[in-house]
């Protein structure tokens, strides 16, 4: 599935630099298989896994990148939404010792 950034835009307020958000897609399970400036934007080309029929369109491409699980309040009293599946899950395979490598992770929680 190809969608740009402009799109994603329009759902989701991103501070990423595209080629930075192609690679927290891919580590969020969303495979980002490339990345290709267009006409002044940005296209994601994502490959859909079966299972993840919510991903097949913009918007729930957007939902993904907008979910928060940790809400914090920072210095100045702002609350700040974050997703640590990630952090946690990494943790865990350090702890292990593996040697780096792509993996999907189905079914985490």
């Amino acid at each position: 599935m190809k969608v740009t950034y402009s799109w994603l835009k329009n759902f989701v307020n991103i501070k990423l630099a595209p080629k930075e958000l192609a690679e927290k897609l891919t580590m969020a399970g969303l495979e980002v298989v490339s990345l290709e400036e267009l006409s002044g934007d940005f296209v994601f080309e994502i490959e859909i896994t079966s299972n993840r029929p919510d991903w097949l369109s913009v918007i729930g491409v957007a939902r993904e990148i907008g979910a928060v699980n940790t809400v914090v309040v920072d210095k100045d009293g702002k609350l700040k939404g974050f997703n640590t599946d990630y952090l946690g899950f990494m943790a865990h395979l350090k702890e292990l010792k593996l040697k780096p490598k792509k993996v999907a992770l189905i079914g985490a929680g």
